[in-house]
């Protein structure tokens, strides 16, 4: 157990309360200072379209399961701890906020123009959303060990995707509806897809579709990890 991470320890569970906190905070205060900065977007963000990132939406769901498995652990309830430090929902949270990071540094900061530094709140929250957070749960997932002792298998990979792609769907039924899209490359008046011969709409689900297969192949990569972790590691909670 040297130089791993117990996810049941009193210490990791004062920092995972603490970054939910500070990750609620940020969640709170990016949507306060819209007034102030959403001049500098590539789009215009309002009201609920904040939560129309994939971003924001899983980052708050992985702020959430950090502040409940902190108090899972220090209030020592167990049987709540070891639903929240399950592989199959620990892995999830983990790839879910891990493609933030990889789709963000990978794709979108060469097409998104980045906030300007006169708004350096924003820029520092955008970081802290976009590469923080993403660094954060990776080290909490790669350090960590597998106490439940539970397996995955492909049937979780699977699961795993129902989430990105019933997102994806309701993002594009509602920026058809609403004529606005979180991301560029989900709307059929892309420039670039103006540019190739074929209908918008085909260039989209072939982007949906290798968006999906890195998530499979992610998911895969999480498997296998989450699973090598359980040969070394006791099996019980602290």
């Amino acid at each position: 157990m040297k130089g791993k991470i117990s996810l049941t320890s009193k210490k990791t569970c004062i920092l995972l309360l603490a970054f939910g906190f500070l990750g609620l905070a940020v969640v709170i205060f990016f949507m306060a200072m819209w007034p102030n900065f959403k001049q500098f977007a590539s789009n215009q963000r309002s009201g609920l379209n904040y939560f129309a990132y994939f971003t924001y939406l899983s980052n708050t769901v992985v702020f959430i399961w950090l502040i409940l498995t902190g108090i899972s652990g220090l209030c020592k309830k167990e049987k709540m701890q070891r639903f929240l430090i399950a592989p199959q929902i620990f892995g999830a949270v983990f790839l879910y906020t891990f493609i933030v990071g990889f789709i963000f540094y990978g794709i979108l900061r060469w097409i998104v123009t980045p906030y300007p530094w006169s708004v350096w709140y924003a820029r520092l929250a955008d970081f802290f959303n976009h590469g923080l957070t993403p660094l954060f749960m990776t080290l909490l997932f790669i350090f960590s060990t597998n106490e439940t002792q539970k397996k995955l298998t492909q049937k979780h990979v699977l699961l795993w995707l129902i989430y990105p792609f019933v997102y994806f769907v309701f993002s594009m039924v509602r920026g058809a509806i609403i004529n606005w899209y979180p991301y560029p490359f989900i709307n059929p008046a892309w420039q670039p897809y103006a540019a190739v011969s074929a209908p918008p709409i085909l260039l989209i689900i072939l982007a949906a579709a290798a968006f999906m297969s890195v998530f499979y192949l992610l998911g895969f990569a999480t498997m296998k990890l989450s699973n090598k972790k359980i040969a070394k590691c006791g099996g019980q909670l602290n």
